[in-house]
């Protein structure tokens, strides 16, 4: 698994790994969401699977309503709805 923490995408539009060393056999996490990186777009590219952001935005979302408000949401149906 590669997870790609870097602000690369969201400052020169480039991925922080070159395109020739994605491997399809390779998970790759992208902490951005919202959009495809050219690191998400790399790991397509090759037929590795891939996940962006998105799920770790909502769970830690739903841990900090839990903080507050002493109920858990459930994630699934704000997943699916996003």
């Amino acid at each position: 698994m590669v997870i790609n923490g870097t602000s690369s995408a969201l400052i020169d539009g480039s991925s922080p790994i070159a395109d020739h060393l994605f491997r399809s056999e390779t998970v790759y996490y992208d902490m951005t969401y919202g959009f495809d990186t050219p690191f998400i777009l790399n790991a397509k590219n090759k037929g590795a699977k891939y996940f962006d952001g998105l799920g770790m935005l909502i769970s830690q979302a739903a841990a900090s309503f839990t903080i507050w408000h002493k109920l858990k949401p459930n994630t699934t149906m704000v997943a699916k709805t996003l």
